[in-house]
């Protein structure tokens, strides 16, 4: 048998109360205590999303409190201004792999002009061209490349001319493939949720709460 509407409403109201509480007895998470206080404030105006939480959840304590302390978390942690701030530095992201990919094509083709020309006509600049090399002196205030790599690495130098190695310019052009060809995820699934539009709107709240835990 179903509970009556007055005690879906204590039991949030319940769940909504303890949640203040306790983070004001350990003096955490204001915002989380404002979203609360928020929610109890407009219970009348709420009320018909409400009955469609319990008429699933309503029976289910543990899950009608899980999904509370999912909401309570999302809305203060991810409100509209976070959300575009996240979607903004995911356009940021982008911009910088499109940038990345341009310069270092536009540099690994440099480099390989350059190594096409030193020794000509009595020529060389003197620059690096082995690219272990150039890793070596990049690790040179790396104590631990020094303590525990370097020396397997002068070896294999010793071992292998540059018939075995990628040239600065093929090892530079791997780099620019890497970020022409990335693809910025989310690294959560609430973050996922909450920008997957490209431009913000209702439904980025919606995505969000689906991905709130349900039983």
């Amino acid at each position: 048998m179903s509970r009556p509407p007055t005690d879906y409403a204590a039991a949030r109201e319940a769940i909504l109360r303890t949640e203040i509480a306790y983070n004001t007895e350990k003096n955490i998470l204001p915002s989380v205590i404002k979203v609360a206080e928020g929610l109890l404030s407009r219970g009348l105006e709420l009320s018909e999303a409400y009955r469609e939480v319990h008429a699933k959840l309503g029976t289910k304590h543990q899950a009608l409190t899980m999904f509370f302390d999912g909401l309570l978390n999302t809305a203060a942690f991810w409100s509209p201004t976070k959300l575009t701030t996240a979607r903004e530095k995911r356009s940021r992201l982008d911009n910088l792999n499109n940038e990345i990919a341009k310069k270092a094509g536009e540099l690994a083709v440099l480099l390989e002009k350059r190594s096409n020309l030193n020794g000509q006509d009595g020529f060389y600049s003197h620059t690096h061209y082995d690219v272990l090399e150039v890793m070596e002196v990049a690790a040179r205030h790396n104590s631990f490349y020094e303590m525990h790599v370097s020396e397997k690495v002068r070896a294999l130098r010793g071992l292998y001319d540059l018939r075995y190695w990628p040239s600065l310019g093929e090892f530079v052009n791997t780099l620019a493939m890497d970020a022409r060809e990335a693809v910025v995820e989310a690294s959560n699934p609430l973050t996922a949720a909450g920008t997957a539009s490209k431009r913000a709107s209702q439904a980025d709240f919606s995505g969000i709460m689906e991905q709130l835990p349900q039983t």
